[in-house]
């Protein structure tokens, strides 16, 4: 099963949980993310590089999973004024004549802190490839649930919806296992179209200008 234009994956996961070998491709790096977290991976995290250097909160997350710890310990990292709150919060943008609302002030440090300490774990070489897609996912997939927003990024809401008030708290994901060498790709799902091998092709062009 080949998904042509993956975006969020939806129809990929669908597929690969029904037993299918899965391929699929996005020219968008966020859906790329997913796609190496969801589609192409098949075993749950263990971060075995990792967890022996971070502070466990609670006795109660030692039998957790490995996922659950680090999001945990994540949850728990200072706050960072980085490129979201710089550009997206109204503390960070006050200096424009509508200062920008899509993520409060306080959500967007935390996003910042999350993103910056996994990108920080990956050069340190402290998680591996999967591992670094995983934690990427879990942070794209918990955004949406604080953005000040009606559907998409286009514009945001000049008031604050309720949901984008609340703090921000990162959410893991669920790995499917379907014991298949699974493919995906960042790019544009045309120049790769002839090198594929399927049966199934499945065409949801982008509803774009």
């Amino acid at each position: 099963f080949f998904f042509f234009f993956s975006g969020t994956t939806n129809v990929a996961k669908f597929y690969k949980k029904l037993g299918y070998t899965v391929s699929s491709s996005d020219i968008m790096y966020m859906s790329f993310c997913l796609q190496k977290a969801y589609i192409e991976n098949n075993e749950e995290p263990q971060f075995a590089s990792l967890i022996p250097t971070i502070q466990i909160s609670n006795q109660s997350l030692l039998f957790s999973s490995p996922l659950d710890i680090v999001v945990d310990y994540l949850n728990r990292i200072d706050d960072v004024e980085g490129f979201i709150y710089q550009n997206y919060t109204p503390e960070g943008t006050a200096n424009l004549v509508i200062p920008r609302m899509y993520f409060s002030s306080e959500n967007g440090k935390r996003i910042d802190a999350i993103r910056q300490q996994i990108e920080s774990w990956k050069i340190k070489e402290l998680i591996n490839d999967s591992e670094y897609y995983i934690l990427l996912t879990c942070l794209i997939e918990s955004v949406s649930f604080y953005a000040n927003i009606s559907g998409v990024y286009a514009a945001f809401q000049k008031k604050w919806d309720p949901r984008a008030t609340k703090k921000f708290v990162l959410r893991t994901i669920n790995t499917i296992n379907n014991d298949k060498h699974n493919q995906v790709y960042n790019t544009d799902s045309i120049c790769i179209a002839d090198k594929i091998a399927t049966d199934i092709l499945y065409l949801d062009p982008p509803y774009n200008e």
